[in-house]
C-alpha cells in the first residue's frame, strides 16, 4: 500500500488520522509521517493499516501483493468508489 492509496482509502471512509489510529493500532505521528511519505514506514505499521482499512471495507486490487494499483471501497447501500492508474 503506498501513502497515497492510505491516505485515498482514508478519505473514502471519513476516517480522521485519529480514527485509523484507534483502529490500526499505530501512532498519529506514524501516519501523517506515512501518508505525506516524509519518512520510511515499517512493514508491521503498513501492513496494521492495510488491515484496519481493508476490515472497514476498503479493496485494494492491483497485481503485486505489495503495491496495489486501485483502492476500491463499496459502500453499505453498494455502492461503490473506485480509483485506477
Amino acid at each position: 500500500m503506498s501513502p497515497a492509496q492510505c491516505k485515498a482509502a482514508r478519505s473514502l471512509l471519513g476516517w480522521s488520522v485519529r480514527q485509523l489510529a484507534e483502529e490500526a493500532d499505530v501512532s498519529m505521528p506514524t501516519i501523517v509521517n506515512f501518508e505525506a511519505a516524509r519518512r520510511r514506514t515499517t512493514g508491521p505499521n503498513v501492513s496494521a493499516l492495510r488491515a484496519a482499512l481493508e476490515r472497514a471495507g476498503v479493496e485494494f486490487i492491483g497485481t503485486s501483493s505489495d503495491e496495489a494499483d486501485t483502492v476500491y471501497i463499496e459502500l453499505s447501500d453498494g455502492t461503490g468508489v473506485r480509483l485506477k492508474r
